[in-house]
């Protein structure tokens, strides 16, 4: 989704957890990438076109710094396990009244209302996209790219640029949700 306005042209900040080493992909190296670089090719084409930046939002400092972009941003997207938005102190509610005509794009596995967490792979099972995959009378198999991932990036973007026309229509902010499972 981010990425998809990068292409578009916008400053796309990426908060990432400095404890952890942020992404996950930054590791997902093929054997033919070279050892001296810490960021696979994976990771550099999902990230095309966005600036990162490590930001602790457990702490007082990080949502300190987390709140001061939010004031300056036109779109925030968050893909937190339902309920810990509010324990960051990041959920629409507190976030829209530092910046009143705020976007906020949730992301969620199976609903806000659902804490489970949720991966591409383990959702095409459940939606049924490997059984479709595959050789006849074979078993089910994944398909071959991020297909849960690439269909709810499209449709949360989808429901953003919607949010944006409406914003310049009403000037006002809006909350879009949408989830792997709905994807």
């Amino acid at each position: 989704t981010t990425m998809g306005f990068a292409e578009l042209g916008a400053r796309v900040i990426k908060l990432e957890n400095p404890h952890t080493g942020g992404d996950a992909t930054r590791s997902w190296k093929l054997t033919e990438e070279p050892a001296d670089t810490d960021i696979s090719a994976y990771f550099s084409c999902a990230n095309w076109g966005k600036e990162s930046l490590a930001c602790d939002y457990t702490t007082a400092a990080g949502r300190e710094v987390a709140h001061a972009l939010v004031k300056q941003a036109d779109i925030v997207v968050v893909g937190f396990k339902p309920g810990d938005e509010y324990k960051l102190e990041l959920d629409y509610e507190t976030l829209s009244k530092i910046n009143q005509k705020l976007i906020y794009g949730q992301i969620t596995a199976y609903g806000i209302d659902d804490p489970r967490p949720g991966f591409d792979a383990i959702l095409q099972a459940e939606s049924g996209f490997t059984f479709l995959n595959g050789e006849a009378h074979g078993p089910p198999v994944k398909m071959p790219v991020a297909l849960i991932d690439l269909l709810l990036a499209h449709q949360l973007k989808e429901g953003l640029l919607v949010a944006l026309l409406k914003r310049v229509q009403k000037g006002t902010g809006s909350l879009v949700t949408t989830s792997l499972f709905e994807a």
